[in-house]
């Protein structure tokens, strides 16, 4: 079965862009403060390694930073497969 278009505009006024606020590929540095972030925020964190395995050898996967001024404030990562995607983690 099909879904249905929408007749309408789903965000006929969609919110503002907050500013100073980016999304930007994980990069390597980014790492030291994001396992901090990770300790401080999960019972069971991801480990270093299993942060550098996906930026460096995992092709499904796609991790984006959360940066305020320059400041780590967030980060997501997903695992796309075809059609897919699987939430590995989120955090802000």
């Amino acid at each position: 079965m099909r879904a249905k278009k929408l007749d309408r505009d789903p965000w006929p006024n969609p919110p503002p862009k907050p500013r100073g606020v980016s999304l930007v590929p994980m990069e390597m540095e980014h790492i030291d403060m994001i396992v901090e972030i990770e300790n401080e925020s999960f019972p069971i964190p991801w480990s270093r390694d299993a942060f550098e395995y996906d930026l460096t050898s995992n092709k499904l996967a796609h991790y984006r930073t959360l940066l305020k001024k320059d400041e780590i404030i967030g980060y997501s990562g997903i695992w796309l497969f075809e059609r897919i995607a699987h939430l590995t983690t989120i955090c802000v």
